[in-house]
């Protein structure tokens, strides 16, 4: 009996509850510095993700041979940046215009949303709700169109300092070596930051680019299906189906919505909006559940649960941004993670299939 050794519970030792109980403050330290500085990180973090979107973009440019002959690496960043910025403001101004157009359309909207309850409370032989015609009547259209606008000019204004920041990163981008060098003087420590730093980039350009095209491929696809039953404001609509595909899973399930709620207003009737939620969810489903999975393959290694958990802690932190920046901050966090050995099990915990 004495040679039998002695069982000690994982965790339990003192310096086991001294860590546990300095990750936890880390933690808290950290959420709290991310909420109360939101406005300024929230900008910085998408100006990194348009910088990494860009870089591929670039890369794409530089291999083409007549470009990579005659056009020099800093003119071509130019001129990528200068064209997003127009491409931002020509998409901003268009949007106004066809806000300014959907406004009066309201009225109409709202009467054939009265007519349709109406006729399907006839149907079903039941009495449409009381206060049904009360909560139409408190509906300010005025308020609804000013709340639309300021919304869109919240928007091209974060746009614009997204810009500003992403510009000062490109032209500090050629120092960033010179400065990890000076960081980390011994050789070994410098290859391990620099490897991380690659494989942080060539999994948040990967995920991004690929993201851009199917993003793209699903809104061209649910244009035409709009254009085709003759949907208003298609374009518009098409355009936040592209934006809305960058939120992990709800923003595929919300640009359905949108364009089926779109035609239950326009028509009344329950033929199109039926057309919209069969023909632009196939879209999604197709894209989203099928071709990401087939083009990403291994590369993200994320678990679908952790995902949906960062989707929803950055969502309560920073908005609808903090869930479009959901997975490049968890690509961010594994790889960081784990490159230490202390903190090597939690990225494992975040992964899909323990390989970090």
């Amino acid at each position: 009996m004495d040679n039998l050794p002695t069982l000690h519970k994982p965790g339990t030792s003192p310096s086991g509850i001294v860590k546990v109980a300095a990750l936890m403050v880390i933690f808290y330290i950290t959420g709290l510095v991310m909420i109360q500085a939101r406005e300024i990180i929230v900008p910085f973090l998408t100006a990194l993700t348009v910088w990494f979107l860009v870089s591929k973009v670039l890369h794409w440019v530089e291999d083409m041979p007549p470009l990579r002959r005659w056009v020099p690496s800093w003119l071509a960043m130019l001129l990528t940046m200068l064209l997003i910025l127009a491409v931002i403001s020509a998409v901003g101004g268009w949007i106004a215009s066809s806000l300014s157009g959907l406004v009066p359309k309201l009225p109409q909207y709202q009467a054939n949303l009265e007519d349709m309850i109406s006729r399907g409370a006839a149907a079903l032989n039941v009495t449409a709700p009381a206060g049904l015609d009360t909560l139409f009547a408190k509906i300010d259209l005025t308020a609804v169109g000013t709340g639309l606008a300021n919304i869109l000019a919240n928007v091209m204004s974060n746009a614009s300092m997204v810009l500003i920041y992403a510009l000062f990163i490109f032209m500090d981008q050629a120092n960033f070596g010179k400065k990890i060098a000076a960081m980390f003087p011994e050789e070994s420590a410098r290859e391990s930051v620099v490897f991380s730093i690659d494989k942080i980039s060539h999994r948040i350009e990967n995920y991004l680019s690929i993201k851009t095209f199917t993003s793209v491929l699903t809104a061209s696809i649910s244009y035409l299906f709009m254009w085709f039953i003759g949907l208003d404001h298609a374009p518009v609509w098409a355009l936040l189906i592209f934006l809305l595909n960058f939120i992990p899973t709800i923003g595929s399930i919300a640009g359905v919505v949108f364009p089926v709620g779109m035609a239950l207003v326009q028509f009344g009737d329950w033929f199109q909006p039926l057309v919209m939620l069969v023909t632009v969810g196939l879209t999604q489903l197709i894209t989203s559940n099928y071709m990401e999975p087939k083009m990403m393959g291994r590369t993200m290694n994320l678990s679908p649960t952790v995902i949906i958990v960062a989707m929803v802690v950055f969502g309560s932190m920073w908005g609808v941004m903090g869930m479009v920046l959901s997975v490049p901050m968890l690509v961010i966090a594994i790889t960081v993670l784990g490159a230490f050995e202390p903190t090597r099990w939690l990225a494992i915990l975040l992964s899909e299939d323990g390989t970090v």
